[in-house]
């Protein structure tokens, strides 16, 4: 009997994360492709240009978590917020339930992304994740590395898209977080 509900408590936790974890990276893959696109309607919008001389980069896009959270919740089934770190790190936190035995047993999942630079393509990655504060195992983390391939890909393909709609080549030059605002920023090849 004890070993059937270990199994069963063991199924059931995977079968949460997985779900939880594709969830999350779905909300995450949406947000960063809406930032993507706040890009392209920041670039294309008439703004004055900053003289170079300035010392700024020709673009800059810059989105705060009350925006981002904003986002998430109309988007989200469930109770998901971000909580923006410095450094390019920021904490994707679903708050549910999992009902065990007919009783509901609150559950929070908390990721912990950063957001980098790689050349020339804006990646994200998972460095840890714990459920209602227990710290997963790296294997498991591991676990949502093709969803993240997908989000980065995406993300790769609406950069290209914005360039190609300018027409003009955009070099990433910066990108980074305070503990509340993401900006990413580039310059016009020339």
């Amino acid at each position: 009997m004890d070993n059937q509900q270990t199994s069963l408590e063991s199924s059931l936790g995977c079968g949460l994360l997985g779900c939880a974890g594709d969830m999350i990276l779905g909300f995450l893959g949406g947000g960063v492709l809406l930032i993507v696109l706040s890009l392209a309607v920041a670039v294309l919008s008439p703004d004055p240009a900053l003289p170079a001389s300035a010392g700024f980069s020709d673009l800059q896009l810059t989105v705060r978590e009350d925006f981002l959270n904003r986002f998430v919740q109309t988007s989200a089934a469930g109770n998901v917020r971000v909580d923006i770190l410095p450094g390019g790190q920021f904490n994707l936190i679903f708050d549910s339930s999992v009902t065990l035995s007919g009783v509901s047993v609150p559950v929070q999942i908390t990721g912990l992304f950063e957001i980098q630079l790689n050349g020339q393509t804006v990646e994200l990655r998972l460095l840890d994740t714990a459920i209602s504060g227990v710290t997963l195992p790296v294997e498991l983390t591991g676990f949502f590395d093709d969803s993240l391939s997908e989000v980065n890909e995406e993300l790769d393909i609406a950069l290209n898209d914005i360039s190609t709609t300018l027409g003009v080549p955009l070099i990433l030059v910066n990108l980074g977080s305070d503990d509340a605002t993401f900006w990413l920023e580039a310059s016009e090849a020339r």
